[in-house]
């Protein structure tokens, strides 16, 4: 399975019906599916390692600097110091997605769906990143994904405001 439709489903999966505490990590060999959504790939990296926003508007601000870290290592061509703020991005919306559905549940669909457009921007690029097409990673560019990225960081603050 594709490291694109096991993230997919575990962002899903997260946004529909929150994070469980997780148990701890596995080795390497042993990690599934369900406890590690990139299988295909290794990462140097921990997933245990970021701060959990204690509320939306603390979330978006962390959002908007992991958005920023990305642009910022893509641009000097270092995709392995973008893939750490990449992956972050993943485990950031599963956070926003409980923290809405907490603080805000009336928009809790709209914001699902702009979740989602963050996602689906962020997993196009990780696909890049980790793909095996090194001439396609050379020409990876965040200004492709801005505007989608950009339009659904703007509703979630019209959403949540």
């Amino acid at each position: 399975m594709s490291c694109r439709i096991i993230c997919a489903a575990i962002a899903l999966l997260a946004l529909a019906t929150g994070c469980a505490p997780s148990a701890p990590t596995a080795p390497a060999a042993a990690k599934t599916p369900a406890t590690n959504a990139h299988t295909d790939h290794d990462h140097a990296h921990d997933h245990g390692d970021h701060e959990e926003p204690k509320t939306v508007a603390a979330g978006l601000a962390q959002l908007e600097k992991l958005c920023a870290d990305v642009k910022a290592h893509l641009a000097a061509g270092d995709h392995e110091k973008a893939d750490g703020p990449v992956h972050m991005v993943g485990h950031l919306l599963e956070d926003l997605g409980e923290l809405v559905a907490k603080e805000k549940p009336a928009v809790e669909a709209e914001a699902k769906q702009a979740l989602e457009a963050v996602f689906e921007s962020f997993d196009k690029l990780d696909t890049v990143i980790h793909g095996a097409d090194e001439e396609a990673r050379k020409k990876l560019d965040y200004a492709e994904h801005a505007p989608a990225i950009e339009a659904a960081l703007a509703k979630l603050k019209e959403l949540t405001k």
